[in-house]
């Protein structure tokens, strides 16, 4: 599994973990959603 998509993964899950589990995956999804990172990751 390539690293970005094992990330989206584990973010989502973290979700689940409130209330710090959902702050803390929301921003990584939205980071990781970012052209910048998305082209770092290949």
């Amino acid at each position: 599994m390539p690293a970005r998509t094992g990330g989206v993964v584990v973010d989502a899950i973290a979700c689940s973990l409130f209330p710090f589990g959902t702050v803390l995956g929301v921003v990584s999804l939205v980071t990781l959603s970012q052209p910048e990172v998305k082209a770092r990751f290949g």
